[in-house]
Protein backbone atom coordinates (compact mmCIF):
# COMPACT_ATOMS: atom_id res chain seq x y z
CA UNK A 1 0.00 0.00 0.00
CA UNK A 2 0.93 3.64 -0.45
CA UNK A 3 1.70 5.62 2.71
CA UNK A 4 2.12 9.40 2.35
CA UNK A 5 4.44 11.32 4.64
CA UNK A 6 6.82 14.28 4.68
CA UNK A 7 8.86 16.66 6.80
CA UNK A 8 9.81 20.31 6.24
CA UNK A 9 12.25 22.96 7.30
CA UNK A 10 12.05 25.66 8.39
CA UNK A 11 8.53 25.59 9.69
CA UNK A 12 8.37 29.35 10.44
CA UNK A 13 9.81 32.58 9.11
CA UNK A 14 9.19 36.13 7.98
CA UNK A 15 7.87 36.50 4.46
CA UNK A 16 9.30 36.10 1.96
CA UNK A 17 11.09 32.89 2.91
CA UNK A 18 11.54 29.41 1.39
CA UNK A 19 10.53 26.10 2.95
CA UNK A 20 12.15 22.81 1.83
CA UNK A 21 9.99 19.67 1.89
CA UNK A 22 11.39 16.14 2.29
CA UNK A 23 9.17 13.35 1.06
CA UNK A 24 9.04 10.20 3.25
CA UNK A 25 6.23 8.45 1.42
CA UNK A 26 6.46 4.72 0.61
CA UNK A 27 5.02 2.75 -2.31
CA UNK A 28 4.40 5.90 -4.35
CA UNK A 29 5.52 6.90 -7.81
CA UNK A 30 3.86 10.36 -8.12
CA UNK A 31 3.20 13.25 -5.79
CA UNK A 32 0.87 16.22 -5.59
CA UNK A 33 1.57 19.04 -3.13
CA UNK A 34 -0.71 21.82 -1.89
CA UNK A 35 1.33 24.27 0.19
CA UNK A 36 -1.16 27.11 0.78
CA UNK A 37 -4.59 25.53 1.34
CA UNK A 38 -6.06 26.69 -1.95
CA UNK A 39 -6.73 23.10 -3.22
CA UNK A 40 -4.53 23.89 -6.23
CA UNK A 41 -1.56 21.61 -6.89
CA UNK A 42 1.56 23.70 -6.32
CA UNK A 43 4.18 21.02 -7.14
CA UNK A 44 4.53 17.43 -8.35
CA UNK A 45 8.17 17.11 -7.41
CA UNK A 46 9.21 14.47 -4.94
CA UNK A 47 11.15 16.89 -2.71
CA UNK A 48 10.05 20.43 -3.63
CA UNK A 49 10.71 23.87 -2.19
CA UNK A 50 8.12 26.63 -1.87
CA UNK A 51 8.45 30.36 -1.23
CA UNK A 52 5.89 31.90 1.13
CA UNK A 53 5.21 35.56 0.37
CA UNK A 54 1.99 36.18 2.28
CA UNK A 55 1.75 35.98 6.04
CA UNK A 56 -0.46 33.28 7.50
CA UNK A 57 -0.65 29.86 9.17
CA UNK A 58 -0.69 27.22 6.43
CA UNK A 59 -1.76 23.57 6.32
CA UNK A 60 0.32 21.50 3.90
CA UNK A 61 -1.14 18.50 2.04
CA UNK A 62 0.72 15.75 0.12
CA UNK A 63 -1.12 13.19 -1.98
CA UNK A 64 1.08 10.21 -2.89
CA UNK A 65 -0.02 7.79 -5.64
CA UNK A 66 1.43 4.40 -6.66
CA UNK A 67 0.49 0.92 -7.95
CA UNK A 68 -1.07 0.16 -4.61
CA UNK A 69 -3.37 3.20 -4.64
CA UNK A 70 -3.15 6.70 -3.11
CA UNK A 71 -2.76 8.21 0.29
CA UNK A 72 -2.96 11.76 1.61
CA UNK A 73 -1.06 13.33 4.48
CA UNK A 74 -2.03 16.77 5.85
CA UNK A 75 -0.14 18.64 8.55
CA UNK A 76 -2.20 21.45 10.12
CA UNK A 77 -0.42 24.75 10.61
CA UNK A 78 2.70 23.20 9.19
CA UNK A 79 4.12 26.59 8.17
CA UNK A 80 3.85 29.80 10.20
CA UNK A 81 4.57 32.70 7.85
CA UNK A 82 4.89 36.01 9.64
CA UNK A 83 4.56 39.31 7.85
CA UNK A 84 6.96 42.22 8.31
CA UNK A 85 5.11 44.67 10.55
CA UNK A 86 4.17 48.26 9.66
CA UNK A 87 2.76 50.73 12.19
CA UNK A 88 -0.05 53.14 11.41
CA UNK A 89 -2.69 54.80 13.56
CA UNK A 90 -5.34 57.47 13.69
CA UNK A 91 -6.55 59.56 16.63
CA UNK A 92 -9.98 60.93 17.45
CA UNK A 93 -8.74 64.53 17.66
CA UNK A 94 -5.65 66.60 16.95
CA UNK A 95 -6.25 68.55 20.16
CA UNK A 96 -8.47 68.24 23.21
CA UNK A 97 -9.12 69.75 26.63
CA UNK A 98 -7.65 68.09 29.70
CA UNK A 99 -11.09 66.95 30.89
CA UNK A 100 -11.71 65.07 27.65
CA UNK A 101 -10.52 61.69 26.40
CA UNK A 102 -8.60 60.66 23.30
CA UNK A 103 -9.16 57.46 21.33
CA UNK A 104 -6.33 55.90 19.35
CA UNK A 105 -6.81 53.33 16.58
CA UNK A 106 -3.96 51.19 15.26
CA UNK A 107 -6.12 48.95 13.10
CA UNK A 108 -4.39 50.37 10.04
CA UNK A 109 -1.14 48.67 11.08
CA UNK A 110 -0.15 45.55 9.14
CA UNK A 111 1.88 42.41 9.54
CA UNK A 112 1.93 39.73 12.21
CA UNK A 113 1.51 41.96 15.27
CA UNK A 114 1.41 40.58 18.77
CA UNK A 115 1.98 43.78 20.77
CA UNK A 116 0.80 47.39 20.51
CA UNK A 117 2.62 49.89 22.72
CA UNK A 118 1.82 53.59 23.06
CA UNK A 119 4.23 56.28 24.23
CA UNK A 120 3.20 59.84 25.12
CA UNK A 121 6.37 61.19 26.74
CA UNK A 122 8.95 60.41 24.05
CA UNK A 123 10.27 57.47 26.03
CA UNK A 124 9.40 53.90 25.09
CA UNK A 125 10.98 52.90 28.37
CA UNK A 126 7.68 53.88 29.95
CA UNK A 127 4.61 52.67 28.10
CA UNK A 128 1.49 54.74 28.74
CA UNK A 129 -1.02 52.44 26.99
CA UNK A 130 -1.28 49.13 25.18
CA UNK A 131 -3.77 47.53 22.81
CA UNK A 132 -4.96 48.21 19.33
CA UNK A 133 -7.65 50.76 20.23
CA UNK A 134 -7.10 52.41 23.63
CA UNK A 135 -9.03 55.41 24.99
CA UNK A 136 -6.97 57.57 27.35
CA UNK A 137 -7.71 60.53 29.63
CA UNK A 138 -6.08 63.69 28.29
CA UNK A 139 -5.38 65.30 31.66
CA UNK A 140 -3.72 62.21 33.13
CA UNK A 141 -1.54 61.48 30.12
CA UNK A 142 -0.89 64.93 28.62
CA UNK A 143 -0.55 67.36 31.55
CA UNK A 144 -0.71 71.07 30.76
CA UNK A 145 -1.34 74.40 32.44
CA UNK A 146 -2.16 76.20 29.19
CA UNK A 147 -1.47 74.59 25.81
CA UNK A 148 1.19 71.92 25.31
CA UNK A 149 2.26 70.05 22.17
CA UNK A 150 2.99 66.33 22.46
CA UNK A 151 4.15 63.57 20.11
CA UNK A 152 2.16 60.34 20.30
CA UNK A 153 4.19 57.28 19.24
CA UNK A 154 3.01 53.76 18.46
CA UNK A 155 5.30 50.75 18.40
CA UNK A 156 4.03 47.46 16.99
CA UNK A 157 5.95 44.21 17.42
CA UNK A 158 5.71 40.63 16.29
CA UNK A 159 7.76 37.77 14.88
CA UNK A 160 8.46 39.95 11.89
CA UNK A 161 10.13 42.63 14.00
CA UNK A 162 8.87 46.01 15.16
CA UNK A 163 7.91 49.33 13.60
CA UNK A 164 6.82 52.77 14.83
CA UNK A 165 4.53 55.58 13.78
CA UNK A 166 3.99 59.00 15.34
CA UNK A 167 1.59 61.92 15.28
CA UNK A 168 1.20 65.31 16.95
CA UNK A 169 -1.33 66.12 19.65
CA UNK A 170 -2.03 69.29 21.61
CA UNK A 171 -3.44 69.26 25.14
CA UNK A 172 -5.29 72.38 26.28
CA UNK A 173 -6.15 73.37 29.85
CA UNK A 174 -9.83 73.59 30.76
CA UNK A 175 -9.22 76.93 32.45
CA UNK A 176 -6.41 79.43 32.91
CA UNK A 177 -6.08 82.42 35.20
CA UNK A 178 -4.31 85.67 34.47
CA UNK A 179 -3.91 88.99 36.26
CA UNK A 180 -3.58 91.96 33.92
CA UNK A 181 -1.97 95.25 34.87
CA UNK A 182 -3.68 98.38 33.64
CA UNK A 183 -2.14 99.73 30.44
CA UNK A 184 -3.58 103.18 31.08
CA UNK A 185 -5.40 105.05 33.85
CA UNK A 186 -6.30 108.62 34.63
CA UNK A 187 -8.47 110.82 36.83
CA UNK A 188 -10.56 113.65 35.38
CA UNK A 189 -11.76 116.61 37.45
CA UNK A 190 -14.84 118.79 37.27
CA UNK A 191 -14.35 122.56 37.81
CA UNK A 192 -13.25 125.20 38.01
CA UNK A 193 -11.57 125.01 34.57
CA UNK A 194 -12.40 121.38 33.77
CA UNK A 195 -8.87 121.13 32.36
CA UNK A 196 -7.11 119.08 35.03
CA UNK A 197 -5.87 115.53 34.62
CA UNK A 198 -3.80 112.91 36.47
CA UNK A 199 -2.23 110.61 33.89
CA UNK A 200 0.84 109.38 35.73
CA UNK A 201 0.08 110.22 39.34
CA UNK A 202 0.11 107.44 41.94
CA UNK A 203 -3.61 107.68 42.78
CA UNK A 204 -7.07 107.39 41.28
CA UNK A 205 -9.71 109.64 42.83
CA UNK A 206 -13.51 109.26 42.71
CA UNK A 207 -16.44 111.04 44.33
CA UNK A 208 -17.10 114.70 45.06
CA UNK A 209 -14.70 117.08 46.79
CA UNK A 210 -15.71 120.56 47.97
CA UNK A 211 -19.21 120.27 46.52
CA UNK A 212 -21.42 117.94 44.47
CA UNK A 213 -20.31 119.86 41.38
CA UNK A 214 -16.64 119.25 42.15
CA UNK A 215 -16.54 115.64 40.94
CA UNK A 216 -13.65 113.27 40.30
CA UNK A 217 -13.88 110.23 38.04
CA UNK A 218 -11.18 107.70 37.18
CA UNK A 219 -10.64 105.60 34.08
CA UNK A 220 -8.80 102.33 33.56
CA UNK A 221 -7.96 100.37 30.43
CA UNK A 222 -6.45 96.87 30.08
CA UNK A 223 -4.78 95.17 27.12
CA UNK A 224 -7.18 92.22 27.04
CA UNK A 225 -6.68 91.07 23.45
CA UNK A 226 -2.90 91.32 23.81
CA UNK A 227 -2.91 89.09 26.89
CA UNK A 228 -5.59 86.46 26.24
CA UNK A 229 -5.69 84.27 23.08
CA UNK A 230 -8.22 85.33 20.47
CA UNK A 231 -11.40 83.28 20.53
CA UNK A 232 -11.10 82.40 24.21
CA UNK A 233 -14.18 81.98 26.37
CA UNK A 234 -14.14 84.19 29.45
CA UNK A 235 -15.28 82.23 32.49
CA UNK A 236 -15.00 84.89 35.21
CA UNK A 237 -13.59 88.39 35.48
CA UNK A 238 -13.08 90.90 38.26
CA UNK A 239 -11.38 94.25 38.87
CA UNK A 240 -9.28 94.56 42.02
CA UNK A 241 -8.36 98.00 43.37
CA UNK A 242 -6.52 99.01 46.51
CA UNK A 243 -8.29 101.63 48.64
CA UNK A 244 -5.50 103.83 50.02
CA UNK A 245 -5.11 106.81 52.29
CA UNK A 246 -4.91 110.22 50.62
CA UNK A 247 -1.25 111.13 50.08
CA UNK A 248 -0.95 113.81 52.73
CA UNK A 249 -0.16 113.83 56.42
CA UNK A 250 -2.06 116.96 57.53
CA UNK A 251 -4.85 117.56 58.12
CA UNK A 252 -5.92 114.10 59.42
CA UNK A 253 -7.57 111.82 56.91
CA UNK A 254 -11.32 112.50 57.04
CA UNK A 255 -13.80 109.72 57.69
CA UNK A 256 -15.84 109.43 54.52
CA UNK A 257 -17.94 106.41 55.44
CA UNK A 258 -19.16 103.63 53.16
CA UNK A 259 -19.69 104.76 49.58
CA UNK A 260 -20.89 102.93 46.49
CA UNK A 261 -18.27 102.90 43.76
CA UNK A 262 -19.51 101.86 40.32
CA UNK A 263 -17.89 100.85 37.05
CA UNK A 264 -19.32 101.63 33.65
CA UNK A 265 -17.91 100.77 30.26
CA UNK A 266 -16.37 103.68 28.38
CA UNK A 267 -17.66 104.22 24.84
CA UNK A 268 -14.94 106.51 23.48
CA UNK A 269 -11.15 106.38 23.29
CA UNK A 270 -9.19 108.56 25.70
CA UNK A 271 -5.59 109.48 26.44
CA UNK A 272 -3.73 108.82 29.67
CA UNK A 273 -1.33 111.75 29.28
CA UNK A 274 1.61 112.77 31.45
CA UNK A 275 0.12 114.99 34.16
CA UNK A 276 1.49 114.03 37.56
CA UNK A 277 -0.92 115.36 40.14
CA UNK A 278 1.05 114.34 43.19
CA UNK A 279 4.04 116.42 42.24
CA UNK A 280 2.08 119.32 40.85
CA UNK A 281 -0.31 119.72 43.76
CA UNK A 282 1.62 118.50 46.84
CA UNK A 283 0.70 118.27 49.61
CA UNK A 284 -2.98 118.32 48.48
CA UNK A 285 -3.09 116.46 45.12
CA UNK A 286 -6.86 115.94 44.96
CA UNK A 287 -7.40 118.78 42.49
CA UNK A 288 -5.39 117.37 39.59
CA UNK A 289 -2.87 119.15 37.39
CA UNK A 290 -3.12 120.91 34.05
CA UNK A 291 -3.47 118.28 31.30
CA UNK A 292 -0.21 117.33 29.61
CA UNK A 293 0.78 114.81 26.95
CA UNK A 294 -2.75 114.80 25.53
CA UNK A 295 -4.28 113.65 28.83
CA UNK A 296 -8.03 113.39 29.14
CA UNK A 297 -9.96 115.99 31.16
CA UNK A 298 -13.56 116.55 32.20
CA UNK A 299 -14.33 118.07 28.80
CA UNK A 300 -11.76 116.48 26.46
CA UNK A 301 -10.96 112.83 25.94
CA UNK A 302 -7.69 113.97 24.35
CA UNK A 303 -6.33 117.43 25.12
CA UNK A 304 -6.49 119.69 23.27
CA UNK A 305 -9.28 119.50 20.77
CA UNK A 306 -10.99 116.10 21.01
CA UNK A 307 -14.01 116.54 23.23
CA UNK A 308 -16.08 113.91 24.96
CA UNK A 309 -19.51 113.55 23.38
CA UNK A 310 -20.79 114.10 26.90
CA UNK A 311 -18.64 116.05 29.35
CA UNK A 312 -17.41 113.99 32.25
CA UNK A 313 -16.82 110.99 29.96
CA UNK A 314 -18.89 109.09 27.43
CA UNK A 315 -19.90 105.81 29.04
CA UNK A 316 -22.64 103.19 29.18
CA UNK A 317 -25.89 103.97 30.95
CA UNK A 318 -25.69 100.67 32.82
CA UNK A 319 -23.31 99.74 35.61
CA UNK A 320 -20.84 96.99 34.80
CA UNK A 321 -20.39 96.49 38.54
CA UNK A 322 -20.81 98.36 41.82
CA UNK A 323 -19.38 97.83 45.27
CA UNK A 324 -19.53 99.49 48.67
CA UNK A 325 -16.12 100.75 49.78
CA UNK A 326 -15.79 101.45 53.49
CA UNK A 327 -13.14 103.40 55.38
CA UNK A 328 -10.98 100.29 55.60
CA UNK A 329 -7.85 100.67 53.49
CA UNK A 330 -7.65 97.31 51.75
CA UNK A 331 -8.25 95.53 48.45
CA UNK A 332 -11.74 95.70 46.94
CA UNK A 333 -12.90 93.50 44.08
CA UNK A 334 -15.66 94.26 41.59
CA UNK A 335 -17.06 91.13 39.86
CA UNK A 336 -17.50 91.82 36.14
CA UNK A 337 -19.66 90.33 33.44
CA UNK A 338 -17.74 87.61 31.61
CA UNK A 339 -19.73 88.49 28.48
CA UNK A 340 -18.58 92.12 28.66
CA UNK A 341 -14.92 91.20 29.01
CA UNK A 342 -15.25 88.62 26.24
CA UNK A 343 -16.72 91.33 24.00
CA UNK A 344 -13.67 93.49 24.75
CA UNK A 345 -11.48 90.54 23.81
CA UNK A 346 -13.35 89.86 20.58
CA UNK A 347 -13.69 93.55 19.63
CA UNK A 348 -10.51 95.30 20.76
CA UNK A 349 -11.31 98.39 18.69
CA UNK A 350 -14.14 99.16 21.13
CA UNK A 351 -12.25 98.27 24.31
CA UNK A 352 -11.88 101.67 25.94
CA UNK A 353 -11.95 100.30 29.48
CA UNK A 354 -14.12 101.46 32.35
CA UNK A 355 -14.87 104.66 34.20
CA UNK A 356 -14.93 104.52 37.99
CA UNK A 357 -17.48 106.75 39.72
CA UNK A 358 -18.06 107.34 43.40
CA UNK A 359 -20.78 109.04 45.40
CA UNK A 360 -21.34 112.32 43.55
CA UNK A 361 -24.48 113.35 45.44
CA UNK A 362 -22.78 115.39 48.16
CA UNK A 363 -19.50 117.04 49.09
CA UNK A 364 -16.61 115.27 50.82
CA UNK A 365 -17.27 111.78 49.46
CA UNK A 366 -13.89 111.24 47.79
CA UNK A 367 -12.26 107.81 47.83
CA UNK A 368 -8.63 107.22 46.84
CA UNK A 369 -7.24 104.16 45.08
CA UNK A 370 -3.78 103.10 43.97
CA UNK A 371 -3.08 103.78 40.31
CA UNK A 372 -0.80 101.82 38.00
CA UNK A 373 2.03 104.13 39.05
CA UNK A 374 1.53 103.47 42.77
CA UNK A 375 4.76 102.80 44.66
CA UNK A 376 3.75 99.34 45.89
CA UNK A 377 3.39 97.23 42.75
CA UNK A 378 1.20 94.59 44.41
CA UNK A 379 -1.43 97.25 45.18
CA UNK A 380 -1.81 98.51 41.63
CA UNK A 381 -5.04 97.82 39.66
CA UNK A 382 -5.52 94.25 38.44
CA UNK A 383 -8.01 92.74 36.04
CA UNK A 384 -8.33 89.10 37.08
CA UNK A 385 -9.62 86.78 34.37
CA UNK A 386 -10.31 83.06 34.18
CA UNK A 387 -10.61 81.88 30.59
CA UNK A 388 -10.60 78.85 28.33
CA UNK A 389 -8.56 79.20 25.17
CA UNK A 390 -9.89 77.66 21.93
CA UNK A 391 -8.55 74.38 20.65
CA UNK A 392 -5.89 74.92 18.00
Amino acid sequence: PVVAGFSLAPNAGVVPFTVNFTNSSTGATSYAWDFDEDTIIDSTEQNPSFEYTVAGDYDVTLTATGPGGADTATVANAVIASGAVAASFTQSAASAYESQSLTLDASGSSGSITLYEWDFDNNFGTIEATGINPTVAVGANFPTTSQTAYTIRLRVSGPGGSATDSSSFTAVADSESIELDAEADNTIYEGPTNNNSNGIGPNLVVGAAASASDKRRSMLQFDIDGSIPAGSTIQTAALRLRHVEPPWTTPPVPTIGPRTISLRRLLEAWTEGTSETFLAMAPRPGQGAIAAGGGATWINRTTPGTAWTTIGGQFSGVDSASLTVTDVFSNYTWPLSSAEVEDMLDNPATNFGWILRGDESAAATVKWFASREFTTASQRPKLIVDFTRPLP
